[in-house]
């Protein structure tokens, strides 16, 4: 099975990418944290640890039951990793057991989305960050994967075919 993640800081273009992805025939997996918040809004606003705990928790669960997919890619809107960035940028302890479940993670690729410059804080939307966090998050996110042995492949801001066809190239040469 070939797990890809997408990831990046807000507003990086991740959940359009992944859309289009999808309408190619990929399987996506999406993201997590969002199911979290609108099963619990405010819960993030007002305890950022118990949010983190519940978004490890599905994502593990998550990843966990992921069916295979031959070699056929499959595209996930965040992994497991991203939890420990988010919980540096909080400044939150990591939950136990997130360590050991980040190193059993077993991804064949990461792609790292650029902030895009027309940066919209999209307010009316939930979106909290600023675009000086969003370039924060995506170095915290590229250097948390790294710690664990990934390399990453950094996204650059394209239209969103150019950047399908650069991501679809490299697992190309990958495989």
């Amino acid at each position: 099975m070939r797990k890809n993640v997408l990831t990046g800081g807000p507003y990086s273009g991740k959940t359009k990418t992944i859309a289009a992805l999808e309408q190619l025939g990929y399987r996506t997996i999406p993201e997590t944290a969002i199911e979290i918040i609108q099963a619990n809004p405010g819960l993030r606003a007002v305890n950022q640890s118990a949010f983190q705990k519940l978004v490890i928790s599905a994502q593990i669960e998550r990843e966990a039951t992921i069916e295979p997919n031959g070699n056929r890619p499959i595209f996930l809107d965040r992994g497991l990793i991203d939890s420990i960035a988010y919980c540096t940028l909080r400044g939150i302890s990591q939950p136990a057991g997130l360590h050991d479940a980040c190193k059993a993670t077993d991804y064949h690729a990461i792609f790292a989305l650029e902030t895009l410059s027309n940066y919209d804080q999209r307010a009316e939307t939930g979106r909290t960050s600023s675009e000086e966090v969003s370039h924060r998050t995506y170095t915290l996110l590229v250097q948390a994967y790294e710690r664990y042995g990934y390399t990453v492949t950094t996204v650059p801001e394209r239209p969103i075919e150019e950047r399908i066809e650069f991501i679809l190239q490299v697992l190309e040469r990958s495989a």
